[in-house]
């Protein structure tokens, strides 16, 4: 044992240290003190550590869920609602100036934002008649192919940019093949199956309205 005062080592069986004279019980005592401590900061570390875990799954969690999938869910949404101003929001900025640039019908982001409403009430006006009034569109990824090498993602923030005459850095890539269908009581709805594409800018996913995706190689 050793004396926790002094730091000499005192011989088994005595009660006080031969050095400095300190108890043995009082050297114990620290000790005991010392370990408990020990313990105290080894489980301090452990729930930091397992706390740093959750949050990293949680993150993750997050991470997955704010994929390209939101683009689909938010695109259904706006059918389902007539909402021409979210459906907007899944359409990249580099896209929409270059439409209202180059097409002569868009005087204004009104203009664009009044067409799309339009076009969203013809569709859902559509469904409305086959399905009556209480459908809801639901959507399966059937397969993807996900898009994360540096040089997949070069060549295709350059065709990107050659199109829109943007800036905009790529940053992720998707295409998948969706399957929609249109669930009712009263009725069938028929599945619908598509190619979608959609590229991630400045951390958020969008709608790759022009499939500039499909020009890379699977």
């Amino acid at each position: 044992m050793v004396c926790t005062k002094c730091g000499k080592s005192i011989e088994k069986g005595r009660k006080y240290c031969g050095f400095c004279g300190a108890e043995v019980s009082e050297n114990e005592s620290i000790s005991s003190k010392r370990h408990t401590i020990l313990l105290a900061v080894i489980s301090v570390i452990a729930v930091l550590f397992i706390t740093l875990v959750v949050i990293i799954m949680c993150v993750d969690l997050f991470s997955n869920h704010n994929s390209y999938t939101t683009v689909i869910e938010k695109e259904l949404d706006a059918i389902q609602e007539i909402d021409a101003n979210e459906y907007m929001e899944i359409l990249p900025k580099e896209y929409i100036n270059y439409t209202l640039e180059t097409n002569k019908n868009y005087n204004k982001y009104d203009d664009m934002v009044l067409d799309c409403e339009d076009k969203l009430w013809q569709e859902n006006r559509s469904n409305k008649k086959k399905y009556g009034t209480d459908f809801k569109i639901v959507y399966e990824v059937q397969s993807e192919v996900l898009y994360k090498d540096d040089k997949d993602l070069s060549e295709l923030t350059e065709k990107y940019n050659n199109k829109y005459d943007s800036t905009a850095k790529i940053e992720g890539a998707a295409k998948a093949t969706v399957i929609t269908e249109v669930k009712a009581a009263d009725a069938v709805g028929n599945s619908t199956i598509s190619e979608m594409c959609f590229i991630k800018i400045d951390g958020t996913w969008y709608l790759d309205i022009d499939n500039i995706t499909n020009l890379l190689a699977e």
